[in-house]
């Protein structure tokens, strides 16, 4: 399983340079349909919903192909997750290993390597609020983690951070955390941890709109930790939806 991880990493293709950008949006209250085009052929549709009992994240790629699926219920406290056909238990620790490898697959397929840069366009020109959606806040988080991981095989270069940390972190910040941050008052230490716990791709790009800032948070802080073990990327609880979405800690799902 690790090596073909690693396998895909190696020819995964990077698509920073490429241009996604928002071709249909309707939104109604707690309903959002927005339809992204990437590289001017390649179609990502996100479908989202809440109500008081229900979260979901629905995303479709060309010609309606649904590409993954992310239903949480709160009245039982359950996540499932469908990737290529499959339904997934997100508590269920047995199946994480099938789950990594259909995950590993969809991320060649054409439209799925965009996945990330489409979600942050919505992130950026949408502005929605993570902290009060549910199904807002699974689709950063999936966004962030798939943007991420293209860089764990790229070579590394010197540190590039998001001059916006600054103004939350060290001796003398001149914000303040919005929902349930932190900060940490030792700016060096937080680069030379890769910026680990703030919402975003670690120190390169701060993601304001998960949870309304560039502090610190539990929810991100918590992911983070299982990309940076001694598996990396290649943890599944890294590099897997469930792994993304459900805090295996705290047996539910990921919170700022």
């Amino acid at each position: 399983m690790v090596l073909s991880v690693l396998l895909m990493f190696s020819v995964m293709p990077f698509v920073k340079s490429e241009v996604c950008k928002i071709t249909n949006e309707v939104t109604i209250p707690n309903d959002h349909e927005i339809e992204v085009t990437c590289s001017e052929s390649q179609i990502v549709t996100f479908f989202l919903k809440d109500d008081d009992e229900h979260s979901g994240l629905n995303v479709l790629g060309n010609k309606g192909r649904q590409l993954l699926n992310v239903d949480y219920h709160r009245d039982i406290k359950k996540m499932y997750i469908t990737i290529g056909g499959k339904k997934f238990d997100a508590s269920d620790e047995s199946s994480k290993m099938e789950e990594s490898r259909i995950l590993t697959s969809l991320l060649l397929e054409p439209e799925f390597r965009f996945f990330g840069l489409a979600v942050k366009v919505i992130h950026d020109e949408l502005q929605l609020k993570g902290w009060e959606a549910p199904s807002v806040l699974m689709m950063y988080q999936l966004g962030i983690a798939m943007s991420s991981l293209p860089h764990a095989v790229e070579e590394k270069r010197s540190i590039e951070v998001d001059p916006r940390t600054y103004d939350y972190h060290g001796s003398n910040p001149t914000k303040s955390c919005t929902y349930k941050g932190y900060i940490s008052k030792n700016m060096d230490n937080l680069i030379a941890n890769q910026c680990r716990g703030i919402c975003g791709q670690q120190c390169h790009t701060c993601w304001t709109w998960v949870c309304g800032d560039c502090c610190q948070h539990v929810g991100c802080h918590r992911h983070d930790e299982f990309c940076s073990g001694p598996l990396g990327y290649l943890h599944l609880d890294c590099a897997t939806a469930r792994g993304v979405l459900w805090d295996t800690v705290t047996d539910q799902p990921f919170d700022c």
